[in-house]
C-alpha cells in the first residue's frame, strides 16, 4: 500500500467482503474472491484502475474464471445477465454449504463452465450495459 496509496479502500473494502461472506463447505478460492471483487464492485469501492485492468475488455487467453479477482466476479456480472439472480443464489448456495463445485454451475445453466466462459469470451461483455 505504500507505493500505492490509492487503492486503500477498494483493498480495506475487498478484505471487508470477506467477513461477510463466511463460507462454509469446500468453495474454491478463485470463486471467494470473485464474490468479494463482485460485492466490492456493488457495495464498496472500486478504482478506475482496476475496471480497466480487467473490466470492459476481451478476457485474454491466460484469464479464465478461475482467475479470481476482478476476472471471475465479471463473469459472474455476465452470468446474472444470462440467468437473473444466479449470484444471489450462488452466494446462498456457499453459505449454506450446498454448493457443489462447478457442479452447481451445470445444474443451473445447463452448461459447463468451459462453455459457459467460451459463451462470455464471445460476448465482450461490458460493465453497466446490463448490470
Amino acid at each position: 500500500m505504500q507505493g500505492n496509496p490509492d487503492q486503500l479502500p477498494e483493498t480495506f473494502c475487498h478484505e471487508l467482503m470477506h467477513q461477510v461472506l463466511p463460507y462454509k463447505n469446500n468453495v474454491e478460492k478463485w470463486l471467494i474472491e470473485g464474490m468479494a471483487d463482485y460485492g466490492n464492485y456493488y457495495y464498496g469501492t472500486t478504482s478506475p484502475q482496476w475496471h480497466r485492468d480487467s473490466f470492459n475488455n476481451t478476457p485474454r487467453n491466460d484469464i479464465s474464471w478461475q482467475s479470481g479477482y476482478q476476472h471471475t466476479a465479471k463473469f459472474l456480472m455476465w452470468l446474472d445477465t444470462k440467468f437473473p439472480g444466479f449470484t444471489l443464489s450462488l452466494h446462498k448456495a456457499c453459505l449454506q454449504g450446498t454448493y457443489k463445485k462447478q457442479k452447481y454451475f451445470i445444474d443451473k445453466t445447463d452448461k459447463t463452465m468451459e462453455q459457459l466462459w467460451a459463451l462470455y469470451r464471445k460476448s465482450n461483455f461490458k460493465i453497466g450495459a446490463a448490470d
